[in-house]
């Protein structure tokens, strides 16, 4: 039996226990109140899997106090285990308002919609739902500065992709063969992913963001930017311009390999740089420079500590290495080193210079220096890292250094 079949086997139902549930609420619940908004009405994927263990066609209803409601509008099986009096199917959410009033709640005026998800004829559509209008608080934005901080359930799960994860860089040289073109190798890494349990969903937060897998690049691929906020671009294909391109892998070039875990509900983020044939001095330097922003990281890194300075730090230390101007990109460089990991692989914080707040205890993180050397490609590697009480846990194991392909 396969790995992957074991995983699904056991992982049937994602019910969430009444204990992280109730972890989760309790966060929730403090941030309502901070706002100043007295329910929620949630239908983002997100937030379904953060309250459910699922994804659920519908909408959560989140008072003030008390159970949340569900109101699924296609199947509710996905929610057999919660208390059936809370899970009442509906065809359209116009349903929901008389539903809601046996139970004594209600939307109005202190309930507050998931603008950053949703499109504005849905926003529209349920505003309408009370006719007192409802809060002007982003319950999204809540929701998404609520998961900056983990509950042990979620790190827990976290846990278990990242190990799955590092896996495959593991054995990424045995897939390799000579000749073989970025995409040839990316195919191969992928089975080998499915076959462990990968589920193959990149999950992103943003309209103009998409991804499947992550990127494999190689070469002076990785000086094309592309249209999407990440921090290697790739030029991909015209349907999906990043990431690999078809490109036979030639001695001289690295390869940089960026793919997302996502063996649970949870993601991780691991990056990691491989070469064929010989490399330059330069190369080996470049990629010890991202090494040397990982150990400084490791040893300053503790709740907090300043985001912004992570940013502007390693921004300093490539000025002082002389690799700032490709430094995060070439034609197009991003202003930051790395982003929060969860249920979105690019949740808070962001690790930029504009960042106003600390690293905080339970927040996961996934740090990403990378320099571009022109003629030889993107050098560096991507870790995800835990903050615990007393400092950083790297979860993501595999060996940091350059590895030889051939």
């Amino acid at each position: 039996m396969y790995p992957q079949f074991e995983y699904y086997t056991r992982n049937r139902s994602m019910s969430l226990s009444h204990e992280e549930l109730s972890c989760r609420l309790a966060k929730i619940r403090q941030a309502m109140t901070a706002e100043g908004c007295e329910s929620l009405l949630l239908r983002s994927i997100p937030s379904q899997l953060y309250l459910t263990g699922s994804v659920v066609s519908g909408w959560v209803y989140v008072p003030g106090v008390g159970d949340p409601v569900f109101f699924p509008d296609r199947t509710g099986n996905r929610l057999s285990d919660y208390d059936p009096a809370r899970v009442i199917p509906v065809r359209k959410p116009e349903q929901i308002p008389s539903e809601l009033e046996p139970l004594g709640y209600r939307i109005d005026k202190g309930t507050a919609l998931e603008k950053s998800y949703l499109t504005e004829v849905d926003y529209e559509r349920l505003s309408k739902l009370s006719p007192s209008g409802v809060s002007s608080v982003d319950a999204g934005a809540l929701l998404r500065q609520v998961r900056m901080t983990k509950t042990p359930g979620e790190i827990r799960l976290i846990r278990e992709t990242a190990a799955r994860h590092s896996e495959i860089y593991e054995i990424a040289p045995q897939l390799y063969e000579p000749g073989m073109t970025d995409l040839e190798w990316q195919f191969a890494l992928e089975y080998e992913m499915r076959k462990r349990g990968w589920v193959g969903l990149f999950r992103t937060f943003g309209t103009q963001m998409e991804s499947f897998s992550g990127s494999v690049i190689a070469g002076d691929n990785a000086s094309c930017a592309s249209p999407y906020d990440f921090t290697m671009g790739g030029r991909g294909v015209a349907s999906f311009p990043l990431g690999a391109a078809g490109h036979v892998i030639r001695p001289g070039e690295s390869v940089m390999v960026d793919l997302a875990g996502d063996y649970t509900q949870y993601q991780s983020d691991c990056t990691r740089t491989y070469y064929v044939g010989t490399l330059p001095d330069e190369a080996f330097r470049c990629h010890e420079i991202s090494l040397r922003m990982h150990e400084w990281l490791e040893e300053v890194g503790e709740p907090g500590f300043p985001i912004g300075e992570i940013y502007n730090h390693c921004l300093h230390l490539a000025e002082q290495f002389g690799v700032a101007d490709h430094f995060m990109g070439d034609e197009l460089r991003a202003r930051y080193v790395g982003h929060g990991v969860g249920l979105e692989i690019n949740e808070l914080p962001i690790l930029t210079g504009r960042w106003p707040g600390v690293l905080e205890e339970g927040m996961v993180i996934a740090f990403e220096p990378k320099v571009i050397l022109p003629g030889v490609g993107a050098l560096g590697i991507e870790d995800t890292y835990l903050v615990l009480p007393d400092g950083l846990e790297c979860l993501t194991t595999p060996e940091r250094t350059l590895v030889k392909l051939s």
